[in-house]
């Protein structure tokens, strides 16, 4: 199974059982980041939009990068009309970039 199924037929229960992220967990990374409210924010493997929520709640434009279309979707619909929201079909993956070495 690839890794951008793994979740399919899972988005609603993952989106209302997923345990929520703790606040102090986004302060420290405000403050070990040096973030502002004018900070943009890459949620890579955004889901359901559960960490993206907290950084819109702080009024920071957030991108949520999800590769799992249900996942997406649910955020979308979720978050979708804050205008700080902007969701993108992509993934973390970087291709094979190693190279044989040369002799």
């Amino acid at each position: 199974m690839a890794n951008t199924s793994k979740f399919n037929g899972k988005s609603s229960d993952y989106h209302l059982y997923r345990p929520d992220y703790p606040e102090p967990l986004l302060d420290d990374i405000i403050f070990e980041g040096h973030l502002d409210q004018y900070s943009i924010i890459a949620d890579i493997g955004s889901g359901t939009g559960i960490m993206a929520k907290k950084w819109l709640n702080r009024g920071m434009k957030t991108y949520g990068v999800e590769p799992n279309g249900e996942m997406r979707k649910m955020a979308e619909e979720t978050l979708g009309g804050n205008p700080l929201f902007f969701s993108i079909d992509g993934s973390a993956e970087l291709p094979d970039c190693r190279q044989k070495a040369l002799i």
